[in-house]
């Protein structure tokens, strides 16, 4: 079931693709700010997530100016099926312009502990 905004999430620590945001891994307590944190799960080839960069950067721009934590979460990048969604294809993303750390769910855990059932979501 797909957590809803005000339940308590489960912590996790993930590897970030970023080469410039965030640290290297990050928890949910690195993102955490005392105002929140909004974590989006996404990847790089859905197409609802390509026709909506433009409303996550926005909502990650807005977060960040509200004091609120952000992060995005790559829940595809260890399925063979996505090879476009690999963590060095992620890199490349966040090198090309991606403004928030890009964390890597390599084996799907935190996406399935957090009920996360498409992307963008």
């Amino acid at each position: 079931m797909p957590l809803e905004p005000g339940d308590r999430a489960t912590g996790f620590s993930l590897p970030n693709a970023h080469p410039s945001l965030g640290n290297p891994s990050m928890s949910l307590s690195d993102v955490l700010t005392y105002k929140g944190a909004i974590v989006v799960f996404s990847c790089l080839h859905c197409p609802y997530v390509v026709g909506n960069h433009g409303r996550i950067d926005a909502l990650a721009a807005r977060a960040a100016a509200d004091g609120m934590g952000f992060v995005a979460i790559n829940c595809n990048s260890a399925n063979p099926a996505y090879e476009s969604d690999s963590a060095s294809n992620t890199r490349r993303a966040c090198e090309a312009g991606v403004a928030y750390p890009f964390l890597i769910d390599t084996d799907q855990s935190v996406s399935a502990e957090w009920g996360a059932e498409r992307t963008p979501e």
